[in-house]
């Protein structure tokens, strides 16, 4: 979290070492920002919480990646898979642990475009995507949820870090209950990256294979995470959302191995497998699930699966405090498609490759749809489900919370 008042009290009193002055002021910051996680009360949203001239750039001429507009409405098929096969299922309290927010004009391609005057199409579902977008879709797809959620920007090729993560601390700040994670690259000091943590009230690290300076079918963990940021991670106990390479994701021999060794070299890193150790095949997750067994520091987040054998893996060997619910929101959670395997490999049905014809539902509801059946054939208990859609990933930001908060107090 950014901005402490106060050094971490010593120890039966042991006199604390002196604290670099940009430390401290990054703590002073965090403190008096206050991250959502802790706060107390709902802060007033104005329009001058989002200033538009350096924040949001709008252009006609602009393409999203599907061609897709913000769902406003259920269509037909939407509403009868929610009301015959969700709602039931579903909880009321829901925890996202992966939420992607951002805006167009963090995308340096996108501005290299505008200055060209050309034609852009988007690596994202939408140009701009805020809190209050999520939660108005949130409003329409997940009627009756109340939601908080662990957010972090978008990755783009070409990404205009310091203004995707001040944007990802400032929007957090609207929604008590929530946390966002720091968006980093191999080149970023360990340095930059704890002022930014602490400047911006963020509770961890979101890296991405495809900053790897290597190909990203052949990325190992420390190749796109360096070691000195998970030093970082690990020295504040932060969480680190993971989001591994190579082609067979943790089917690989080496990504496994890789997470051992870091997982015990760096044990108060809360280390975060997304999408369920990227397992959109069943594959990787029966090979890391009994390696991973055990390990105190590492949990499953499980946004865009939509394999009912994925689940049927991750629920038999995995605890459910150790599985978090995410949707991959403001991303392809909203947008219609499915992830399907074939063979040892899987792709994207959407609407552009859909050659099999009929409607598509979201990819959230297909996700929602293989959970549900999943559970229903191990016999997970309320108690279980709960657990996976809420508790386990807010208590897990929360304890980082505060944590963070008494380190300094």
């Amino acid at each position: 979290m950014g901005g402490w008042v106060k050094r971490m009290r010593s120890r039966r009193g042991a006199k604390p070492e002196p604290e670099p002055e940009s430390r401290s002021v990054g703590r002073r910051r965090f403190l008096s920002a206050g991250a959502g996680v802790l706060a107390a009360t709902r802060l007033k949203r104005t329009a001058s919480a989002r200033p538009q001239d350096e924040l949001s750039v709008r252009n006609p001429s602009i393409r999203t990646r599907e061609g897709e507009s913000i769902p406003r409405k259920m269509e037909t098929l939407d509403r009868q898979i929610w009301e015959e096969e969700l709602s039931e299922f579903v909880p009321t309290r829901i925890f996202d642990a992966h939420c992607h927010i951002y805006q167009a004009d963090f995308d340096l391609n996108y501005r290299a475009a505008l200055a060209r005057q050309e034609d852009f199409k988007t690596e994202t579902v939408w140009t701009d995507c805020d809190i209050d977008t999520v939660r108005q879709v949130e409003s329409v797809l997940m009627p009756g949820r109340q939601i908080t959620r662990l957010a972090f920007p978008f990755p783009f090729y070409r990404c205009d870090f310091r203004k995707s993560n001040q944007f990802a601390g400032r929007e957090i700040r609207k929604e008590p209950g929530s946390a966002a994670l720091m968006l980093v690259e191999p080149s970023i000091s360990a340095h930059e990256v704890e002022e930014t943590i602490l400047k911006h009230g963020l509770l961890g690290l979101k890296p991405y294979a495809r900053y790897c300076p290597t190909r990203e079918s052949e990325c190992r963990i420390t190749d796109f995470l360096p070691e000195h940021q998970i030093a970082v991670a690990d020295r504040y106990g932060l969480l680190i959302m993971l989001h591994v390479g190579m082609k067979k994701s943790f089917a690989d021999p080496r990504n496994v191995s890789d997470m051992l060794r870091l997982s015990d070299r760096y044990p108060r890193a809360q280390w975060i497998l997304a999408h369920g150790a990227r397992s959109f095949s069943p594959y990787p997750i029966e090979k890391a699930a009994p390696a991973f067994r055990g390990l105190p520091n590492l949990w499953y987040e499980v946004s865009a699966v939509c394999s009912m054998e994925s689940f049927d893996v991750l629920f038999s060997q995995v605890d459910t405090d150790r599985i978090l619910y995410g949707a991959d929101s403001g991303d392809v959670a909203f947008s219609r498609g499915k992830i399907v395997f074939y063979g040892s490999r899987w792709g994207d049905l959407t609407p552009t490759t859909n050659q099999l014809g009929g409607e598509l539902t979201f990819y959230l509801y297909e996700q929602l749809r293989a959970m549900r059946r999943a559970a229903i054939r191990l016999g997970l208990t309320s108690k279980q489900i709960q657990d996976i859609f809420f508790t386990t990933g807010d208590r897990l930001v929360r304890s980082v919370a505060k944590s963070m908060r008494d380190k300094f107090l």
